[in-house]
Formats: C-alpha cells, structure tokens, sequence
C-alpha cells in the first residue's frame, strides 16, 4: 500500500488486521472517523488509523505483559 492520506474500508481493515465488517462497524459508531461522503466510498484518513492504534498503545507495558506471562507459568 502506499503513502496516500486516505484509505478505503478494506485497506484499513488490512492495515489494522480487522474484518472490513468491523471497519464498518468502528466507523458506523464514531470511532474511526471518515471523509464526508461525495459518493458510496468511505474513506478513512491514515492519520485517524494510527492514532487508534496510538491510543490502543497508551499505557501498555510491555515488561509488566512479559512478567505476567511468565508467572502465569
């Protein structure tokens, strides 16, 4: 995939390794913002798709994740 500033629903549903129905979905409820409509494509800006995932990110602990797993074992 390219650079480009927006993505369609199933190029976000490959970038984030989600079902395009739960791209759908996400965007049905205002969780992953669009472009305003000029046709039947939703497109979603790249941006918004990183900052899912930053937001996501925030707080995780990938040492404190590791020791969990460790002593769960």
């Amino acid at each position: 995939m390219n650079d480009r500033l927006v993505v369609s629903v199933p190029e976000a549903a490959e970038l984030l390794g989600l079902s395009d129905d739960l791209v759908y979905r996400l965007l049905d409820e205002g969780r992953l913002p669009e472009l305003p409509r000029v046709s039947r494509r939703r497109l979603i800006p790249r941006r918004a798709i990183e900052q899912l995932v930053d937001t996501a990110m925030q707080g995780f602990d990938p040492e404190a994740a590791l020791a969990s797993l460790r002593s769960a074992s």
